[in-house]
């Protein structure tokens, strides 16, 4: 059985974050994660991955849009830390 490890933000960086304009629930993430300014934020953002490079993107596209029309469930899985 797995194990869940529940990872308790500091308080004081989870307000910072949201009082930059990030939702609630992103700035709990961010900080249970360590990120404490809201301008470490967009250093994370600007090392993503841009969309146009992503390989058979348009692909993955239409599954979802293919998904969506036909009312169909679809299970996505990701890992911002994969590299190909």
């Amino acid at each position: 059985m797995p194990i869940i490890q529940y990872r308790r933000p500091d308080a004081e960086a989870v307000q910072r974050l949201i009082q930059s304009g990030i939702h609630p629930v992103i700035a709990r993430i961010l900080a249970g994660r360590g990120v404490a300014e809201p301008e470490s934020v967009a250093l994370l953002l600007r090392a993503l991955e841009q969309p146009g490079s992503m390989r058979d993107l348009e692909k993955a596209a239409h599954l979802v849009a293919e998904c969506v029309l036909k009312q169909k469930t679809l299970f996505v899985i990701g890992d911002y830390d994969v590299a190909i």
